[in-house]
């Protein structure tokens, strides 16, 4: 999956959210590599769209991105509302039926979030 062409722009997408940013004295996109990775490891059917969501989940909260610049730059709604559902604030990301974004079950990236971060 990490050879396939969305994966490798929506890991670029990450790195340039994330410009600047370090986890554990190493630049911040690799946090974000690693989640989807032990996504894709744990749960090997995977959607493109969750392992997306596992790359961008940190885009909103550490990055200020909004769900509205997530959409002009083409990422599903799927993707949004999980980078929402991992945010810490609900105010910085509504989730409603009225703006087209669902609020999920649980985004599976979460169950290897804390395994690896």
């Amino acid at each position: 999956m990490q050879s396939t062409n969305w994966h490798r722009k929506t890991l670029e997408l990450a790195k340039a959210l994330h410009a600047g940013q370090v986890d554990k004295a190493a630049p911040y996109w690799l946090h974000l590599g690693r989640v989807a990775q032990r996504l894709v490891k744990r749960f090997p059917d995977a959607t493109k769209a969750q392992v997306q969501a596992a790359l961008l989940h940190d885009a909103i909260e550490n990055a200020g991105v909004t769900p509205d610049q997530l959409r002009e730059l083409a990422i599903e709604g799927k993707v949004i509302v999980s980078a929402c559902a991992a945010a810490r604030t609900s105010k910085t990301c509504p989730i409603s039926s009225a703006n087209g974004l669902l609020a999920p079950e649980r985004p599976l990236f979460c169950f290897c979030y804390h395994t690896i971060s």
